[in-house]
This record gives C-alpha cells, structure tokens and sequence, in this order.
C-alpha cells in the first residue's frame, strides 16, 4: 500500500512578518500547530520539518516527527518550496511511488477532513493529479486596483466603473489558501512542474478556514477564529 507523508517547510526568514513561523496562536507556534496536525492525522506515515531554525520542541521526541536540517541555499527568500520539496525527497531516498503532502505552516485553521478528503480525491483520480485546496475570494480580483506613480488605476481597464455596483456577474474565483496541496512523489520531481503540478484537483476550504497568514492582520483574524470550525464545516470537492 502506497504511504504517505507530509512535509512542513518553515524557514527562519519572513519580510511581512517577523519570525512568522514563530508567530503564536494562542499559546502555540505556527510551527508547533502544523506539528501538532500532522502527528494527528493516521493516514500520514511521516512528517518532516525541513527548517533552519535552531528549534526545541516537545514533538521533537515523537518518532512520527523527523527534523531536516535546511541548507542554507534553501533557507532565503529567493529559495522555492519545489527545491525545499525535492531536496527532502533526495535526501530521504522517498520512494517514488508513494505521496507527498505540504502542510504549511501558515494555515493554522486547518482541520483533520481536510487531508481526508484531499486523500480521497486523490485515489479517487487514481493519483494522476495534484489536489490543491482553495478558498472563494469574496471580491472580484477584476475590479481591483493598482498605483502607480502615485497614480490609481484599475487592474483591469475595460472595468473602470462600468460594473461595480454588479459583482454577482463575475465568476466565483479562488485562491491556494495554503491548507493542502498533494501529489505522488515522482510527481513532486518533474522538472517541467509548477508548485501546483498540472491541472491540479480543486478542493475547496470553507472561508472561515481559508486564512493563509501572510500579514500581522491575518493573526489577529485566526486568534479570533481559533480553534477552527469542526467537521460540520468540512472541505468540498469541486
């Protein structure tokens, strides 16, 4: 039976957020919330932390926890979650046929049906596309606007005021909300993927869920809103 693990990338750097992967929720790390979730869930074999931080936790202990020590070529801004992916699977040896799931810290709403269903879905396509979870944006990314040179303009100019006062007429868009994103290994080591792999599966998250934590703001809301709603409030598929 193929197994599955988890892998959850934290590196010691943030620009928007000081030490954001230190940042508390309640009386909690981020990290140490990720740890905790994966350790939780049956379905995973392993999980692995891949950090540069001089970490010392009491998931440490737990065998199901296994601590990679990151270069420090993938521990700045310029490095990618791809390469953080693939060293894992090159250091680890993993086999290729078995699967890999990112678990980032930043979605500290996350619940267990989350990787449950994101597994069933999975195996339903016989593991032939990546499962990626997303959440509805509630505004039309169309009528944003930009600045430049002190200068505000719309993102989409054919927009302009047109159709403001009509949002209900754009279609529902989604963005990777950070809670899940699964693929097969051998998947995770084409070099011809994106982060998100080729047509991806949506799975979709439930708003109050679906709270990447990107700026000090985003804190404040999953504080508010933790612990996460329970499983009435599950993930869907598409």
């Amino acid at each position: 039976m193929n197994k599955y693990f988890a892998l959850i990338p934290a590196r010691s750097g943030s620009i928007r957020i000081k030490n954001k992967n230190q940042s508390k929720i309640r009386n909690l790390s981020l990290l140490e919330w990720a740890i905790k979730y994966g350790i939780k869930q049956e379905e995973l074999s392993q999980v692995f932390v891949s950090t540069d931080l001089n970490i010392n936790l009491d998931f440490s202990n737990n065998e199901k926890i296994k601590l990679i020590s990151r270069p420090k070529d993938l521990a700045d801004s310029k490095s990618t979650l791809l390469d953080v992916i693939r060293h894992l699977i090159n250091t680890k040896n993993l086999d290729l046929d078995d699967n890999l799931v990112l678990l980032l810290p930043t979605a500290p709403l996350r619940v267990s049906s989350d990787l449950k269903c994101a597994i069933n879905l999975f195996e339903k396509n016989n593991r032939q596309r990546s499962v990626m979870s997303i959440t509805p944006h509630t505004h039309p990314p169309e009528l944003s606007w930009t600045i430049e040179q002190d200068n505000l303009l719309p993102f989409i100019k054919k927009n302009v005021g047109k159709t403001f006062s009509q949002k209900q007429k754009y279609n529902q868009r989604y963005y990777f909300d950070e809670c899940i994103l699964l693929d097969k290994i051998s998947s995770w080591l084409r070099m011809d993927r994106s982060l998100f792999g080729h047509n991806p599966l949506p799975q979709i998250t439930p708003a109050e869920r679906g709270i990447p934590i990107d700026y000090p703001i985003h804190l404040k809301f999953c504080n508010y809103l933790f612990p996460p709603y329970d499983e009435r409030r599950s993930c869907v598929e598409w």
